[in-house]
């Protein structure tokens, strides 16, 4: 899977969505992002996992606690590609809407 790729499918999932835009106030660790979302400890790990995977996010140990903080790169490259895809859809041409279909007669 391209970088790009592993960028968006980590961010296709509403929790992990839901970290990001958390981790985008500042490092939090796994307790603390744990606690905005219904779900358990093991499975933020998980999500998080996922999200260290693409390069979404790093995780930098201190003492007991890994503190999580976003990874700039494949979200400025994830960035770019969306830029550059609005810019060309902004670009094309629009279809010209087809007439409705003649209505049918009753015999």
């Amino acid at each position: 899977m391209t970088e790009l790729s592993a960028v968006l499918a980590a961010l296709a999932d509403p929790t992990r969505r839901a970290a990001v835009q958390r981790l985008a106030h500042g490092p939090a660790t796994a307790n603390q992002l744990a606690a905005l979302a219904p779900i358990s400890r093991p499975a933020v790990s998980q999500h998080l996992r996922v999200l260290r995977e693409s390069g979404v996010v790093r995780g930098t140990p201190a003492g007991r606690h890994v503190f999580y903080e976003l990874s700039g790169a494949p979200l400025l490259e994830a960035q770019r590609w969306l830029d550059a895809l609005v810019d060309q859809w902004s670009r094309a041409p629009v279809a010209e809407p087809h007439p409705p279909p003649p209505a049918k007669e009753r015999s």
